[in-house]
């Protein structure tokens, strides 16, 4: 066996699982808005954004918790950050971070904050309830050594106390003037050209491939590390962009509203804000490619109440916004789904009676043509028969029959009296 000299180093893992940490995030949130009856107090979709970005950074600001002398899962070290870098990630303005991070307190999600000043960063603590934390154990035996060496991982170790090895590497030959460089150089072109490489089990040595499984062991697991990252700053931003888009058919809509509903009553600053609030409830169960049909459905809706209004305006008016766009009030905003359906349907049937109309009117005015100019009684009835017939309702053919037997019966008495 070969007498390699060891390092004493330890590997931390990633320390938090983002999927699950976003996951009891929800839950707390969900948790602390069902308890508030209060719609001012209840926890919106930027704070909860603004809280998955702090997770993220905590996350990898504890990756460099190797530098320090020990880690403990109930004793984390706080985060440092300001309104300012929080801001430029989240794309708003640093009094909106301060004043998600102060619900988020109040919350229960963040415990405690400490204030260094205004030129300053701040410490942050979170709940450790809130985070899923896997892996994380306390660190030891990670001083630096007396010619303050840093420590490496297996793939940057390096032989101490000695030049040369006391057995021979037949995989890369025999020289012991440069029998280290030449053992590097081999792994990391292993390394460059595949995760797996092939061992060859007759000239390599237990020791050799022991160390390139643990490598590919160690490169799978930053791997599957990198890819849980990635998925949680792509949900974050899927998550942010979806309601900045949300947000730009809820000031359309409420622009209109404003001018069709409100338009003589006075509306204070948190009165708009608590309607637009409500509004967006109405899109955000609405699947993406299916936004464009609701917002115009929406507006169609919008225009019904205001018709409503204004057939009575001293004995009917429409409740302030934070009542009357509540998906709950079934008497309100809600209850006009039933008009507009209502609508709907009777636009529709006043549709089929014109196209009948239309083909009984067709078919009288060819009767009463010129002879040169008519066309074929029976192709022309059939023509109008087949397009009343695609209509599926079989008591407006009726309809039509009855109109043509009554055209031929006059005609009929007509030539009779001559």
């Amino acid at each position: 066996m070969c007498a390699y000299a060891k390092e004493k180093t330890m590997a931390i893992p990633f320390p938090i699982d983002y999927t699950k940490s976003f996951i009891k995030l929800s839950a707390v949130i969900k948790a602390h808005n069902d308890k508030t009856p209060h719609l001012s107090d209840r926890l919106r979709q930027p704070v909860l954004a603004t809280a998955k970005e702090l997770i993220r950074i905590y996350g990898s600001a504890l990756l460099k918790a190797r530098d320090f002398s020990g880690l403990e899962v109930d004793d984390l070290p706080s985060l440092r950050t300001n309104n300012v870098q929080l801001s430029k990630l989240l794309v708003c303005s640093p009094r909106t971070i301060q004043r998600h991070i102060s619900k988020l307190i109040q919350t229960g999600v963040l415990t405690r904050k400490k204030w260094h000043g205004s030129n300053s960063s701040y410490e942050l603590w979170f709940d450790i309830n809130v985070l899923s934390i896997n892996g994380v154990q306390a660190v030891k035996n990670l001083k630096n050594s007396s010619n303050d060496q840093k420590i490496k991982l297996i793939d940057n170790q390096f032989f101490k106390n000695s030049k040369t090895t006391s057995c021979r590497h037949t995989d890369t030959g025999y020289n012991p003037r440069n029998i280290n460089n030449i053992l590097i150089g081999v792994q990391k072109n292993m390394d460059s050209l595949s995760l797996k490489p092939k061992i060859n089990t007759g000239n390599t040595s237990g020791h050799t491939r022991e160390k390139v499984s643990k490598k590919i062991i160690t490169r799978e697991k930053v791997q599957k590390r990198d890819t849980r990252q990635a998925g949680a700053e792509k949900l974050s931003q899927d998550l942010m962009s979806r309601s900045t888009f949300l947000n730009s058919y809820v000031d359309e809509l409420w622009s209109r509203a404003q001018k069709m509903l409100y338009d003589d009553v006075y509306l204070l600053n948190y009165q708009i804000r608590q309607g637009k609030e409500m509004l967006l409830k109405w899109y955000e169960p609405v699947h993406f490619s299916k936004l464009t049909k609701a917002h115009r459905i929406y507006n169609e809706r919008l225009v019904l109440a205001q018709k409503y209004v204004a057939k009575d305006p001293l004995r009917r008016y429409i409740p302030p916004p934070y009542l009357y766009f509540d998906p709950q009030n079934k008497n309100g905003f809600a209850g006009t789904r039933i008009w507009w359906q209502t609508d709907k349907k009777q636009k529709y049937q006043t549709r089929l009676k014109l196209i009948v109309h239309a083909q009984i009117r067709r078919f009288k005015k060819n009767e009463c043509s010129t002879t040169e100019k008519q066309k074929p009684r029976l192709e022309l009835f059939r023509q109008c028969e087949l397009r009343i017939s695609k209509l599926g309702d079989p008591e407006l053919l009726q309809r039509f029959y009855k109109a043509v037997l009554t055209a031929n019966t006059y005609e009929f008495m007509d030539q009779k009296t001559q």
